[in-house]
């Protein structure tokens, strides 16, 4: 089964690493390093791959299972790419829509979540979904490896398109990022006070912090029970070292406000843009779609449901070749 040998290919790949790596795993209490704290996530991940890999394959062997599509990634409902894809391009092409005018619609926002969640199969059977999970969470351990020596401390910056209204939509947003980091994916998370209107932001630490966080950035689409459709920019910066995070923040808004001022003046260009809207990542309506992976949710996603959007958004390396 492909995804049982890749997750085996990388495990046995990193145990070369772990014998050719000099980490110290001695630890005296109050002393454990950073490099020996990525090296312990690093070995406690292995083991939970492993073990998924164990229980496929007993499974396998006992033959609970039925055929399942090359194809596994998505777990509540499975929708193709080729689906998606169409459904995609019917709702951004200028001809087929009044691309200005219909993508600020909220009742066609409606629409595309709920005709996207209609083309969606059935729910995966037991063994379907321990698949998925051994290829996110192999997924995962890739991406824990590969994002070593990225930032462990970042600020998670959200931004509403209804500034000049209110900043309870970017407050409320960012509190639900905050237990979903702390809560449920056990990181350091702190509120950062800021009195930029329609801007919040969280302070996030941890190793591998950076390629979760970066998995949220982009634009969020959201319509209320009253019809508003509002427009959250996500933005995640690294904390560079000895700084802290308000002077990183400061620093990212003076260079903003720079930016804006050369437009004005003619001396910078739009694709200058450092905080740029980035892919569309999220709508929510009576439902919520994750575009990245086709995951559908309720209006507002349970802390269990956001996990599985972000770890649906990583995936095994696909050859040898992919993990040099």
């Amino acid at each position: 089964m492909a995804n049982v040998e890749r997750s085996e290919h990388l495990l046995e790949w990193l145990a070369e690493k772990f014998a050719a790596s000099h980490t110290s795993t001695d630890v005296q209490a109050d002393q454990i390093s950073p490099e020996q704290l990525r090296y312990f996530a690093l070995k406690e991940q292995t083991h939970v791959v492993r073990e998924l890999v164990a229980s496929v394959k007993q499974q396998l062997k006992e033959g609970r299972h039925r055929a399942v599509r090359p194809e596994i990634g998505l777990p509540v409902r499975d929708v193709s790419h080729q689906e998606m894809a169409m459904l995609q391009w019917s709702y951004t092409n200028p001809s087929r829509r009044r691309f200005m005018r219909e993508i600020q619609a909220a009742e066609d926002i409606n629409d595309y979540v709920r005709e996207s969640a209609a083309i969606a199969s059935t729910p995966f059977n037991e063994f379907q979904r321990l698949v998925v999970t051994l290829r996110r969470q192999t997924g995962w351990l890739w991406e824990m490896w590969r994002a070593r020596a990225k930032p462990e401390r970042v600020v998670l910056v959200l931004r509403d398109s209804q500034a000049e209204r209110s900043r309870n939509g970017t407050i409320q947003l960012c509190d639900r990022y905050a237990r979903l980091f702390e809560a449920e994916l056990s990181f350091e998370q702190k509120s950062i006070k800021f009195s930029e209107p329609g801007l919040s932001a969280l302070y996030l630490a941890g190793p591998f912090i950076w390629p979760l966080a970066k998995l949220e950035e982009g634009v969020h689409l959201m319509r209320s029970q009253q019809g508003i459709l509002t427009v959250f920019h996500v933005s995640v910066l690294p904390i560079e070292d000895g700084e802290d995070t308000e002077a990183t923040l400061q620093r990212h808004v003076r260079r903003r406000d720079g930016w804006l001022d050369g437009l004005a003046t003619g001396t910078a260009s739009i694709a200058e843009n450092p905080w740029p809207c980035g892919r569309l990542v999220r709508i929510s309506a009576r439902e919520t779609r994750d575009l990245r992976s086709g995951l559908a949710a309720g209006q507002i996603p349970s802390a269990r449901e956001w996990v599985d959007f972000l770890f649906a958004g990583f995936a095994p390396p696909a050859s040898l070749e992919d993990m040099e």
